[in-house]
């Protein structure tokens, strides 16, 4: 997801436990606060959040971020097209269509350009706000050789008004001898850290992105009416059939109360431990669900198995494995079949949080209700929830809601959960699983199966 403390040091692509970072000063800071985590939970949590809250939550640096873009801009009137770069997992890519929707809205009369992750191509190639898709990112957690290399071609190759960087892993060097204006994150970054220590504001991310672009053209806002969009997904026939082929084939078609659970995340920070999930799983057979499908793990492998083996065989009965052979079209198109989706927070949950259309532009079902389960990432970024104050809905006709535990020592900084380096994982301590349970059936209970 969207690590705003700019960059993961060094040490993580070579393996080390420990190196000094030199190249960019706000890599100390998730890495020392990890070990002020694991040395003093509480008062490591203050101090970290201190010193964001002192310099890159800063409302007059902040100021000061957007003055200079205001600049660029001035230097840089937009009479062609304009590029937005998103960062680079397939959470990423989905939410940053939100970017390309808000500019095309401000500028209707130009290109909207967007360079993304391959893997998600798929599904938003057919948003009609996105004048050309191209699809040169590999998904890695940091960028390749050959990544940098596709965007540096494509940047030197056409001629932008505006590129807008969203990933924090390219610096002034990949954009050399770009003639256009290139703005980087920092306004939005430093406007995320701002309101997630000082204010209950809404921050979700998608949110966030809009009132950036909005706030950097407010008379163009402001003439052209503009307005926050859904996220969309586009889903093929072949999609589609896959997955309604699927439940058919499991003696699920045309059933109420299918409830897909999804054991996987980026991180063990972000992952509710395996005995957590089991006893989800348990709970809700427990409470009268039948038809359990539990998603094949990519980064945990063999976390599905470790669950579905973990059960009694009574219980099995009820459960069903996703393959992981299927695309993610079909995967989603599969999500938007189901009655509720419960997953930690991951890509395929920003996925499920998007309003999905069949490619000829018909709206599916969207009636899913989104149930996720977060540990060191702030919820408010990117959680959602239809009834916390402060909190972005899931464009479904149904509703969202997000579990929390209350950890002592999460932090601003456990946004860049790939670079936390804590012993002791505690992201998920006071997590009430039978509270999270009993939220999941008293909705089916009100609503699907009445």
């Amino acid at each position: 997801m969207f690590k705003f403390f700019l960059s993961r040091y060094k040490s993580l692509k070579k393996g080390k436990k420990f190196v000094f970072p030199t190249n960019n000063a706000a890599e100390i800071v998730p890495i020392y606060s990890s070990y002020l985590t694991d040395c003093c939970p509480k008062t490591g949590k203050i101090i970290t959040n201190g010193i964001v809250k002192l310099f890159y939550g800063n409302g007059i640096f902040l100021n000061l971020a957007y003055k200079r873009q205001a600049k660029t801009l001035m230097k840089n009137p937009v009479t062609k097209p304009i590029l937005v770069i998103a960062d680079l997992n397939i959470g990423d890519a989905l939410n940053l269509q939100v970017a390309c929707q808000t500019l095309k809205q401000l500028f209707p009369n130009k290109e909207i350009h967007y360079a993304m992750n391959r893997n998600a191509f798929p599904l938003l190639k057919d948003n009609p706000d996105i004048s050309k898709s191209f699809p040169i990112f590999s998904g890695a957690a940091i960028p390749s050789e050959d990544d940098i290399k596709r965007l540096k071609s494509l940047t030197l190759n056409t001629d932008y008004a505006l590129i807008f960087n969203f990933c924090p892993f390219f610096d002034a060097d990949t954009f050399t001898g770009i003639k256009g204006g290139i703005l980087n994150h920092y306004p939005l970054t430093m406007s995320i850290a701002y309101d997630e220590l000082k204010t209950t504001k809404q921050n979700h991310i998608r949110y966030k992105i809009f009132s950036y672009l909005t706030n950097l053209f407010p008379e163009k806002a402001k003439e052209n009416k503009v307005k926050l969009k859904n996220v969309p997904s586009y889903f093929s026939d072949e999609n589609i059939l896959e997955a309604k082929n699927f439940l058919k084939n499991n003696g699920m078609d045309n059933t109420k109360g299918i409830v897909f659970f999804n054991p996987d995340a980026t991180s063990p920070y972000t992952r509710l431990p395996l005995s957590f999930q089991i006893q989800f799983i348990e709970k809700l057979i427990k409470g009268g669900v039948n038809n359990i499908l539990i998603g094949s793990a990519f980064v945990f492998k063999n976390a599905e198995t470790e669950i579905f083996n973990s059960l009694t065989t009574n219980e099995q009965k009820k459960c069903i494995i996703v393959p992981n052979k299927f695309s993610l079209g079909t995967y989603g198109a599969l999500i938007d079949y189901c009655d509720v989706y419960i997953t930690n927070d991951t890509g395929p949950l920003h996925l499920a949080a998007t309003e999905k259309w069949t490619i000829s532009k018909k709206r599916l079902r969207n009636k899913t209700a989104i149930f996720s389960v977060f540990g060191a990432t702030p919820s408010r970024i990117y959680a959602y929830d239809s009834k916390k104050e402060g909190y972005f809905p899931a464009p479904q006709d149904t509703p969202s809601m997000v579990f929390t535990g209350t950890p002592p020592c999460r932090n601003i900084t456990c946004i860049n959960k790939l670079s936390k380096r804590c012993k002791e994982v505690r992201c998920f301590s006071g997590f009430n699983t039978e509270a999270s349970v009993n939220h999941i059936l008293m909705y089916l209970k009100e609503n699907i199966w009445i």
